[in-house]
């Protein structure tokens, strides 16, 4: 925190002892919020808490008492996941922003839409979407949007990553991730083993680092520029704050900023994988899972050529930067030889030696003893990182120290302005730490003859010389081009920095606003707005079969199962590659009599709402809404369309099932992060009819833009030039393990990593059908005809008291070749 006051951080983030993504970082206590909050306000920087988990039933209570804390600390901010946890904190903090966690995965503007009607006042945007997409966003919406633009890269989707939990029931969406995308992969094409000459880290992408586009976004109108640090160091923090304030800084005066060499490795000598803009720039499936390695290296400083006992020879790569500040003796040096299996060889510098012969300055010999390197050959090409320096330490040191003795000069305003000609003028201003004033001129506001000067508002509101404070963001909020009186702004501006210097220097130490007991309040208000169950028959509550079929021979074996004691199931969804398979499934299903539903994108971006609207436009019985995106079009433009809320959406509490309910849902899937003793708390809450449990599936693990198909069998960037070889391929991962993962690819030319090791909650069902539960689905993955039949007439058979659960499990796992797991509902 220290780190990055001192080189100029607008705003910092940090985990409290409970539901932070940081599971395994130190974290402050609620107990020092009051102390964290008057520091970072003294040094004129806003302070926002990581709640950025999603929150069980069971733990809403508590939830509600550390929302109290913060709202009374008067922290500015805080970033949430879960949907339920922003209702709670909207009524709980009234005065705290709620900013939307990139776990939200909200991708496009509908989505923000929605979560701006939830009480969100800012949007962290996917990793995923490039700079164009970004401007696309930021144009259709009134949401400030906040962009990473350095830090690790998740090669999943935020949000959308069961791999932790599915492997080893360590759950991302809890802070606990296991890093298993760093892990190394082999890789089976069409069932043959591939060997990949890059090297087996194929889910480990480089790090991301955009300092020459932040112009671009300022551009574009991005309201605030994250930089990730979970779990990194103050050299780390220092370093990144410093280049990127310098971007900004550049950016205000209409420039590009370029770091010099000696910046670049000081950026990579603080924590790197390797650099690349990431998606920003675009789709590059050739360039950002190089996948040599997936740990940190630090810098580059060229290719090793031969060894001796205690020494290597290498060739540096052509640089500005003379020898000495690219390599000193005590500097720590790293060979990566692309081989997991081999220990590393590395250390410490003891000497540095001319290697080569007459001017050839790039060849040296490099010391590293005292102890012999392993007595092996060195791999052909193998790379020569630097991973530390004294001297780059000793000089972050120096930055923070001078940084924190310089006092910080002003409070930057956020000002909001509003009216339309007719109307009265109003002018708002907020300042972090001090609070939101605004006034109004009654006015009323003529019409401009002529189109107002871009820069007329910044140079009104940003006249604030002599004073305390000086220029943040404006929204404008102006409509049907006003004329705004100069002479008027000036006296409004003038008049709200009066408000705040009163503010300021009266402002009493009483805590900030908080409302205890809400909990039990929004618990009050969804009970009285769910329908009574008095007059449902027999039938309404007889459990159901619900099949996702993901091919069209599926459906066919679903369509022609026929049993005499055993109902068919209520619903089909189509989950296709191929979205053109839609149409044939559902005639198939309609042929049949079945129901049949589609199952769209689990993400849209920019420029894909046609793909949801071709699902629209086939008019299925039910859509199962993976997005807000879906659920928003589907609710607005077809409400007699049944829908159900999937598990990408992350329902793991009542606040959050009585939201998607109030917004159009029929039903929702419980998310896949919760145990048994969680689920049941939920259940006390809500109506268990309206959920649709999964009792059979494939775990989704990984959901990725990273086409593994496009990276290793093509040369292509994109689907615009990759030849789509998986149309004519498949590819399936597997670990040191031997566990499998096979890859399928969506309609979006998103890959989806899967468990091979089915999971089944078959022992479960009897409970869950005392509890209320209804509706059962079954999802297929890759099983052919016969293999389809069984299971369906497996979990009917349950559903239906004639087998039970336990016995159904024994005959899946000796069944499955590739294991069976009960998932997390059995873990405590």
């Amino acid at each position: 925190m220290e780190a990055a006051i001192s080189q100029g951080a607008d705003a910092v983030y940090f985990g409290l002892e409970s539901f932070n993504a940081r599971h395994r970082a130190t974290n402050f206590s609620s107990d020092e919020l009051p102390e964290i909050m008057g520091w970072l306000h003294r040094s004129r920087v806003r302070g926002y808490v990581a709640l950025n988990t999603l929150v069980f039933s069971d733990e809403l209570t508590t939830a509600e008492e550390l929302l109290c804390r913060i709202a009374r600390a008067r922290v500015d901010a805080i970033i949430v996941q879960d949907w339920g946890l922003a209702r709670l904190a909207r009524e709980v903090a009234p005065d705290v922003e709620i900013h939307a966690s990139t776990q939200m995965t909200l991708s496009e503007p509908r989505g923000l839409a929605l979560a701006k009607e939830l009480g969100v006042t800012r949007a962290v945007l996917p990793r995923e979407l490039s700079v164009e997409e970004i401007g696309r966003v930021v144009k259709a919406t009134d949401l400030p949007v906040e962009i990473f633009v350095h830090g690790a890269l998740c090669v999943s989707y935020s949000g959308q990553c069961l791999t932790s939990e599915a492997i080893g029931g360590r759950s991302a969406n809890r802070g606990q991730c296991a890093q298993a995308c760093r892990q190394p992969y082999g890789m089976l094409i069409d069932g043959k083993r591939w060997e990949r000459a890059q090297g087996p880290y194929v889910l480990s992408p480089l790090d991301l680092a955009s300092p020459e586009i932040i112009h671009q976004l300022a551009e574009l109108g991005v309201a605030s520029l994250k930089i990730e640090g979970r779990l990194k160091g103050p050299e780390y923090v220092a370093t990144t704050v410093r280049t990127y304030r310098k971007a900004v800084e550049a950016a205000r005066m209409n420039e590009t900023f370029l770091p010099t060499p000696a910046e670049w490795q000081d950026l990579h000598l603080a924590y790197s994988r390797g650099f690349s803009p990431g998606f920003l720039s675009g789709l590059n499936h050739q360039a950002l899972v190089p996948g040599r390695h997936p740990k940190a290296r630090g810098a580059r400083l060229g290719e090793v050529v031969a060894r001796d006992r205690r020494s290597i020879l290498a060739r540096l790569d052509e640089s500005p930067l003379p020898l000495d500040l690219r390599l000193q003796t005590g500097d720590g040096v790293v060979l990566d030889e692309g081989k997991p299996e081999e220990r590393e060889i590395g250390g410490r510098v003891w000497a540095i030696r001319n290697g080569g012969a007459g001017q050839d300055r790039n060849l040296v010999w490099i010391d590293l003893g005292p102890d012999d390197l392993p007595p092996r050959e060195l791999t052909s090409g193998a790379i020569l990182h630097k991973t530390d320096s004294h001297s780059f330490r000793q000089r972050v040191k120096e930055w923070i120290h001078e940084g924190l003795k310089t006092p910080k000069g002003t409070w930057p305003i956020d000002w909001v302005i509003r009216g339309q000609p007719g109307n009265a003028l109003e002018v708002g201003a907020n300042v972090a730490g001090i609070g939101k004033v605004s006034t109004q001129w009654t006015g009323p506001l003529e019409r401009a003859s002529k189109s107002p000067d871009p820069g007329f508002l910044q140079k009104i509101l940003g006249g604030l010389g002599g004073t305390p404070y000086s220029l943040g963001q404006i929204r404008n909020e102006l409509e049907d081009f006003p004329l705004v009186p100069p002479s008027i702004l000036k006296k409004m501006r003038r008049d709200l920095v009066d408000q705040l210097e009163k503010v300021r220097l009266n402002q009493s130490e009483q805590p900030g606003r908080a409302q205890p007991g809400t909990l039990i309040h929004l618990r009050s208000r969804d009970a009285a707005q769910r329908p009574t169950n008095s007059s449902r028959t027999a039938t309404e509550t007889k459990p159901r079969v619900v099949v996702l079929a993901r091919t069209l021979d599926q459906v066919k074996a679903v369509t022609d199962w026929h049993h005499r004691e055993l109902d068919r199931p209520a619903l089909l969804w189509l989950d296709f590659e191929d979205p053109r398979n839609w149409e044939p499934g559902i005639q198939m299903g309609r042929q049949s009599g079945m129901p049949v539903g589609i199952a769209p994108l689990r993400v849209v971006k920019p420029g894909e709402e046609a793909l949801i609207a071709r699902a629209l436009r086939l008019a299925p019985d039910a859509v199962l809404a993976r997005n807000l995106a879906t659920l928003d079009l589907f609710a607005r433009e077809a409400p007699s369309i049944s829908r159900v809320a999937d598990l990408t959406l992350n329902v793991v509490n009542d606040l959050s099932a009585g939201w998607m309910e109030s917004h159009g849902v029929n039903r929702w899937t419980p998310g896949q992060d919760l145990n048994w003793a969680q689920f049941e708390s939920m259940l006390r809450h809500v109506q268990p009819e309206k959920i649709e449990f999964v009792a059979h599936l494939c775990m989704p693990m990984f959901h990725t833009e990273h086409c593994l198909y496009a990276a290793n069998l093509s040369e292509g960037k994109s689907h615009l030039d990759c030849g789509r070889p998986c149309e004519s391929h498949r590819i399936v991962l597997d670990d040191p393990a031997g566990m499998r993962f096979p890859v399928l690819v969506d309609s979006g030319c998103r890959n989806t990593v899967y468990n091979a090791k089915a999971q089944s909650a078959s022992e479960h069902l009897p409970k869950l059908k005392e509890l209320g539960v209804h509706w059962f689905r079954v999802e297929l993955l890759d099983q052919g005809a016969a293999d389809t039949r069984a299971l369906l007439e497996g979990y009917t058979l349950v559903l239906a008291g004639q087998e039970s659960g336990s016995g159904l499990w024994r005959r899946l796992r000796v069944d499955h070749r590739l294991g069976l797991t009960r998932g997390t509902l059995n873990l405590a």
